[in-house]
């Protein structure tokens, strides 16, 4: 089974003394049987060796992408355009860069078209991974055109129209992406000046506990047990990267890492079939965004197939974006990735400044942190409660009291 080798870089001083923007860690994914991982465990240069998770795009649901529909879309824009509020933003994202790691863009689609994309595959590790991210699977695709799409068929489908510069990262294959991908991924962003960077993509654990016992022909408990392990392990990481990259770009306002909370619970079924957000929205400096939807009664309500736990919530179905190939659809589930792309972009975007965002996202975060933890005690209590949905989030307490159910 593959198996991620965490090693320290060899510690090279700059003039002042330190290591600089560097992050200390580099992650290699190797094929590892469990006497070589005992064994590359004790070596010097080693900190850990963790058995590879796969991170796949949030769990799409059975109907997958459709045609646009009546109601889809509301006075020539999407729905969830409207709902955040982005039809009346002073700021459209001009001189924002926004970085997307997920499944790769079609960019010839005419959604794209004059803006200024940097490419990079970081599925291959030949001469084509440079300024190509082909996207095979269509999620990318859809994620960045909801948050700087060009208009459509008409259409409105990117919530940051004033976006002229944008990151895309190819980080997933049909098998999902691994640490060593998302690392390399995020320094690429991070280092080409991303303002906020977008991961929409999760993990399916139970689909790994029984991989990692198929692999190595063990029992089932003792194969939860590790991959619980490797899950928290894989957790410290994220933590410690967003760290990193908190230290490393505090002199220019800070970078945004969103990320997307995941798709697996089902309380369509029963009330109590939720599960929390997972990796990376659950790492610590990583702003986790779920998925709202509009019921019946004319008011958004919590997705039933969204994680809880999240910061934030934001438009997460009937999502209108562009598909790759060429052409629109709408989709639920797996594009609510959309959703949170766009209210990461907007906040910053009606910042006056990085500095400004950086220093309001920190407030913020601790804010809703403490909201977070509040919210717990009332779930508790047989309460069900979010902590907003996204643009009224800038209006302080009174925002953290609206209920989403």
């Amino acid at each position: 089974m593959k198996h991620i080798i965490v090693r320290r870089r060899p510690r090279i001083l700059n003039m002042r003394g330190n290591q600089g923007n560097t992050f200390p860690l580099l992650f290699e994914s190797a094929q590892l049987g469990l006497a070589d991982v005992e064994r590359i465990g004790r070596y010097a240069d080693v900190e850990d060796v963790i058995p590879e998770i796969p991170f796949q795009k949030p769990k799409p649901l059975s109907h997958g992408a459709r045609a646009l529909a009546e109601g889809d879309t509301i006075d020539g824009a999407g729905w969830g355009i409207h709902a955040i509020g982005a039809m009346s933003a002073a700021n459209g994202g001009e001189d924002v860069t926004v970085a997307v790691l997920d499944t790769g863009i079609d960019a010839s689609h005419p959604a794209f078209a004059g803006l200024d994309l940097t490419l990079k595959d970081f599925t291959v590790s030949d001469a084509s991974s440079t300024n190509s991210a082909p996207d095979l699977d269509g999620h990318g695709t859809c994620v960045a055109a909801a948050i700087f799409g060009r208009n459509a068929d008409g259409i409105r489908i990117g919530v940051a129209l004033g976006i002229g510069k944008a990151l895309v990262g190819k980080v997933m294959s049909p098998e999902g992406a691994n640490l060593a991908a998302l690392q390399s991924g995020l320094d690429w962003a991070i280092n080409g000046g991303a303002d906020v960077v977008c991961l929409s993509l999760g993990i399916d654990y139970p689909g790994l506990v029984q991989r990692y016992r198929d692999a190595f022909d063990i029992p089932l408990d003792i194969a939860a047990a590790r991959i619980f392990e490797a899950y928290l392990r894989t957790m410290r990481r994220f933590d410690s990267y967003a760290a990193h990259v908190k230290t490393r770009t505090f002199d220019k306002g800070g970078a945004i890492l969103i990320a997307a909370s995941g798709n697996e619970s089902r309380r369509d079924e029963n009330p109590l079939y939720f599960v929390n957000a997972s990796p990376p929205a659950a790492g610590d400096g990583f702003m986790s965004i779920g998925s709202v939807s509009r019921g019946k009664d004319g008011q958004l309500h919590l997705s039933p197939f969204s994680n809880r736990g999240c910061h934030f919530v934001a438009p997460g179905e009937a999502i209108v974006s562009a598909k790759a190939g060429g052409g629109l659809c709408t989709d639920t589930g797996d594009q609510h990735g959309c959703s949170l792309c766009c209210w990461g972009v907007r906040f910053v975007a009606e910042s006056a400044t990085r500095q400004d965002a950086a220093r309001e996202m920190g407030q913020r975060h601790r804010f809703y942190t403490e909201k977070q933890r509040e919210a717990r005690q009332w779930r508790a209590r047989g309460h069900r409660r979010g902590a907003g949905l996204c643009p009224t989030a800038f209006h302080g307490d009174s925002a953290c009291r609206r209920a989403v159910t």
